[in-house]
């Protein structure tokens, strides 16, 4: 075991003297040094490492005096946000200045039917997260690499960093970027997997194909053919709306829709008559109660809605 991996192994079970903490710091002050060292007692206990360790470490930067401290207090303090997944101004900071501190157990966030979620990554990458969404960020994001999963829709603003690609994982298809914006939509009942370029630039690699995407471009890849292709779209907003409580439809069928309105409002929506099934509908929606959108659905087309047992049944205004 080398020194410094001595010296952490010692600290982490309160065998270490103040001499031996003043020299851990030392080499705390200078991660370029300790980064190549830190990995084999750190793995020992990944994913076990208690949310008490952290003030054990600031407790010891207090009685080392070391007259770094307010540095090394932002780097470690960083540390133990990230290990309880409670990600403040303090993350980016320990993630340019020391990497080898930003290894954490696997994290899933989950988002329920009618809800969204904002949240910030370690690397200080935004997240914004749609209903029934669910981003996994576990092992390979670890300050050398920067891979999540998604399943769901989510609008990535992703921090740069040249050295460590932000790859998105969404089943075979993945999607990366060095600093830049986009929005990928991958519910696994839509059959398909759209990935919108708000800015920069990304590439899109499936098991048999790749391309490379440039602002304002769509790329598309069918779940049941794996085929992939690529659009020029350029309507930022139509992609992100739905950040903003919109929703827009255009030349939507009536079965997408619903299936839209079901993860938005939270409802189950049965739909009776195939006649009416691919009726489609084109409009901008914003901050509209459900009932006054399926009453807009009635007014202008031949669908009738009604509720029973907390269902929403739509069928056709036909006589059958």
């Amino acid at each position: 075991m080398n020194r410094y991996s001595e010296l952490l192994s010692k600290f982490y079970n309160r065998l270490a003297s103040d001499a031996e903490k003043r020299e851990l710091l030392q080499a705390l002050v200078h991660p370029e040094l300790f980064d190549e060292h830190i990995d084999e007692v750190w793995d020992k206990s990944f994913g076990q490492i208690p949310a008490a360790y952290d003030r054990r470490v600031l407790k010891a930067l207090k009685e080392a005096s070391y007259p770094k401290r307010t540095y090394l207090h932002t780097i470690l303090h960083a540390a133990a946000a990230i290990l309880l997944v409670v990600v403040a101004s303090f993350a980016l900071h320990a993630w340019h200045s020391n990497k080898a501190l930003t290894k954490y157990a696997d994290m899933e966030i989950r988002v329920a039917r009618g809800q969204k979620s904002d949240l910030t990554l370690p690397d200080g990458t935004r997240v914004h997260l749609n209903a029934c969404s669910e981003l996994i960020c576990g092992r390979n994001f670890n300050g050398r690499q920067r891979e999540v999963e998604l399943i769901g829709e989510a609008y990535f603003e992703v921090a740069k960093d040249e050295k460590s690609p932000f790859v998105v994982k969404v089943g075979d298809l993945e999607v990366e970027a060095l600093g830049t914006a986009f929005n990928i939509q991958a519910y696994p009942d839509d059959g398909k997997v759209s990935t919108y370029l708000s800015r920069g630039r990304v590439r899109v690699s499936s098991p048999t194909q790749n391309l490379i995407m440039e602002k304002g471009d769509l790329a598309l890849y069918s779940l049941q053919s794996g085929r992939l292709a690529k659009s020029y779209s350029g309507d930022d907003w139509f992609h992100t709306a739905w950040m903003q409580d919109e929703l827009i439809f255009d030349n939507k069928p009536l079965d997408e829709i619903a299936k839209l309105l079901e993860r938005y409002y939270n409802v189950e929506i049965n739909i009776v008559d195939d006649d009416i099934l691919k009726t489609n509908f084109s409009g901008t929606l914003k901050n509209e109660n459900l009932f006054s959108i399926l009453e807009g659905l009635q007014i202008t087309s031949n669908v009738r809605w009604k509720i029973e047992n907390s269902e929403i049944t739509l069928y056709s205004g036909k006589k059958r």
